[in-house]
C-alpha cells in the first residue's frame, strides 16, 4: 500500500486476527491526519516493516500462534524506534500486563474503542514524534555523537521483571554491582523513602518499588557512565535532591487534589521528569554553566526561562529529556511530563492533570530550595484551590525537613 501524501503525520499499523476490528478502524479513523495499515498476525505485520514506514503499532494482547507481546518483543529487537502499544479488552488482563511489560510498550488502549478518543491520541503521539524530530534538536543532539545506551544491569533489572522475578532474585542480581547494591540500600533509608532503616538489598527493593528502582537506575546509569568533574558532582547532588523532593511532592499533592494515591505505576514519575538536565550537564557543560550564571543573576527565573532568555527554545532541557525517555522507549506519560512540565497546558489532554500537578510541584519545590532555610515564604502566589494554607504550610515543613536530612547526610548544598 502506498503511502498517501495527506496523511503527513505518519503511519499506524493495527495488529488484530479480528476483521471487524481492522475493518472498523480503518472506516472510523478514515479521515485521521494518519495512514492506517493492517495486519491479521504478528508474522504478516512483521513482513510490512520490510517494505512499510511504521511510527506506531498497535497489537492486540490475545491472538492465536504469537500474542501481542510476543509480537512486540521481535519488534523491539528489529525495529526499535517503533512505538509499541498493546489493545485489550479485558481490564484484569491489562493490568498484568502493564506490570510486565514497562520496557516493552509505551501505552495501552484499552477496548472498546472510543475511535474519537483513539484519533485525538494517536494524533497527540505523532505530533510529539514530529516535535521530537525537529531540524534544530536533530543537529543538537549529532553534536552528542552516539546517543547515551543503557547499561547491561538496567536491561537485566527489566528482563528480570518482565519474567516476574522476585525481590529476592533481583538482589542477587544486584549483588554483582557493589557501587548500584549499595545505592540502592542508601535511597531506601533516605528521608524520601525510609521509615526503618536496613542493610537488606531485598528489603531495600521491596521498600523502593520496581518503578522507582527502575527510574534511579537510570539515573545512577548515567552518573556512572560518564566521568564527571567536581562541580559536576556537585550539580549531580543537587539534581537528585530536588527530583526526590518534587516526586515527593507530586505524590503529596496528588493525593491531596484528586482524594486518591498516585497509580503504582506513576509513583516515580518525578524522578525522571528532568532527566534533560543531565544530559546538558555532561554533553554541554558550558551551556549549563551559562544557565547557571544566569540563573544566579535572575533568581526569579527558572531554569526552562533561562534557557529561553538564551536562546536555547526548542533545544531545552525539556526537549533532550523527552527525546532521550522515548529513545529509551519509556511511556509516553513521562514523555509528555518531561515535555512539558514547564507549559502543562499545551499536554495530551488525558496527562494534562498529571502535568499540572508536576508543574506546580516543580514550582514549589524550586521556591522552597531557593529559600532555605528562610522560615519566611510567600505561600500566597503557591494557595490555589483545592490546596489550602494549612496544607501547603505542612507540606513545606515536610519538604524542609527532608532537605536538611539531606544536607545532614551528605553535606552538599542545596542551592
Amino acid at each position: 500500500m502506498g503511502t498517501d501524501s495527506t496523511k503527513s503525520l505518519g503511519t499506524i499499523l493495527f495488529v488484530d486476527d479480528k476483521d471487524l476490528i481492522l475493518e472498523s478502524a480503518k472506516r472510523y479513523l478514515a479521515n485521521a491526519a494518519f495512514q492506517i495499515v493492517t495486519a491479521r498476525s504478528g508474522h504478516e505485520a512483521l513482513k510490512m516493516f520490510n517494505h512499510q514506514t511504521i511510527d506506531i503499532v498497535i497489537a492486540d494482547y490475545k491472538m492465536p500462534d504469537m500474542n501481542g507481546l510476543e509480537f512486540l518483543e521481535i519488534v523491539r529487537e528489529r525495529f526499535p524506534s517503533v512505538r509499541r502499544s498493546i489493545g485489550t479488552g479485558y481490564m484484569d488482563e491489562l493490568k498484568s500486563i502493564q506490570t510486565i511489560s514497562d520496557n516493552l510498550v509505551s501505552n495501552y488502549f484499552k477496548k472498546p474503542w472510543d475511535y474519537t478518543a483513539l484519533q485525538q491520541e494517536l494524533e497527540h503521539l505523532l505530533e510529539i514524534k514530529k516535535q521530537l524530530e525537529n531540524d534544530q534538536l536533530m543537529e543538537t543532539l549529532g553534536e552528542i555523537g552516539i546517543l547515551p545506551t543503557l547499561p547491561d544491569i538496567y536491561n537485566e533489572f527489566i528482563q528480570a521483571v518482565e519474567e516476574g522475578l522476585s525481590a529476592r532474585d533481583l538482589a542477587s542480581l544486584f549483588e554483582k554491582d557493589a557501587a548500584v547494591t549499595a545505592n540502592i540500600i542508601h535511597i531506601a533509608n533516605s528521608a524520601f523513602y525510609g521509615r526503618s532503616k536496613t542493610n537488606s538489598l531485598e528489603r531495600a527493593i521491596i521498600t523502593l518499588g520496581f518503578h522507582s528502582i527502575q527510574s534511579i537506575l537510570l539515573i545512577l546509569s548515567m552518573k556512572n557512565t560518564f566521568d564527571w568533574d567536581e562541580r559536576q558532582e556537585q550539580y549531580l547532588q543537587q539534581f537528585f535532591l530536588r527530583v526526590s523532593l518534587v516526586n515527593f511532592c507530586f505524590l503529596e499533592l496528588h493525593k491531596q487534589i484528586f482524594d486518591r494515591s498516585l497509580d503504582r505505576l506513576d509513583t516515580s514519575l518525578g524522578l525522571l521528569y528532568d532527566i534533560g538536565k543531565v544530559i546538558i550537564l555532561q554533553c554541554f557543560p558550558d551551556r549549563y554553566q551559562e544557565i547557571a550564571v544566569y540563573k544566579q543573576n535572575h533568581p526569579d527565573q527558572s531554569f526552562y526561562e533561562a534557557e529561553i532568555a538564551l536562546g536555547y527554545e526548542g533545544v531545552t532541557h525539556n526537549e533532550l529529556g523527552a527525546y532521550l525517555l522515548r529513545w529509551w522507549n519509556f511511556s509516553d506519560k513521562i514523555v509528555e511530563l518531561a515535555l512539558y512540565h514547564h507549559t502543562p497546558e499545551i499536554a495530551y489532554e488525558g496527562y494534562r492533570p498529571s502535568t499540572r500537578v508536576l508543574a506546580y510541584a516543580d514550582a514549589l519545590v524550586t521556591h522552597l530550595l531557593n529559600l532555605y532555610p528562610n522560615p519566611d515564604i510567600d505561600f500566597d502566589s503557591f494557595i490555589r484551590d483545592p490546596i489550602d494554607q494549612q496544607d501547603l504550610e505542612y507540606l513545606t515543613y515536610l519538604v524542609y525537613q527532608k532537605i536538611k536530612q539531606h544536607q545532614d547526610s551528605t553535606q552538599v548544598p542545596v542551592n
